[in-house]
């Protein structure tokens, strides 16, 4: 599958001074990070054009080490469409309800509040726009195939 899938938790703009040995420049820097939480690609899913279902994703479980990363907001290529798969349910398997990693606010009833759980399981809706659509498909102008 050639897409990596991500939660954005957070932006920071941070300054940072590289005083390393291969440093070039020891003053203050501006550098930009966001903070995610990593979706896992579900390969044991049979999806895909051959198998006519929507690719298939989970988020990796909190004491996993691929969990969560900070990574340059330049090498985000695109946001994509990401559906819950509503046959499964929710779990707190994957995190905590009380944990920092949950700042998605839900608006209901009048009032905002924090997720406590996930979906089990989601799909990604490669049919939200024509490029997108184009991006896993290919043969689009300008389009590589992927």
């Amino acid at each position: 599958h050639p897409y990596w899938y991500e939660r954005i938790v957070s932006l920071f703009h941070v300054r940072v001074r590289h005083l390393g040995p291969c440093s070039r420049n020891t003053s203050e820097q501006k550098m930009d990070v966001a903070w995610v939480r990593w979706y896992h690609y579900d390969s044991t899913y049979e999806s895909g054009w051959q198998a006519k279902q929507l690719h298939g994703l989970h988020f990796y479980p909190s004491p996993s080490p691929d969990a969560f990363g900070f990574i340059d907001p330049a090498q985000i290529i695109r946001a994509v469409h990401i559906l819950p798969c509503f046959t499964h349910g929710r779990t707190e398997e994957y995190l905590p309800a009380e944990s920092v990693g949950r700042v998605y606010q839900t608006f209901d009833n009048g009032q905002y509040s924090v997720e406590e759980s996930d979906w089990k399981y989601y799909y990604i809706n490669i049919f939200s726009d024509r490029d997108l659509f184009m991006r896993f498909r290919g043969g689009g102008v300008g389009h590589c195939a992927t």
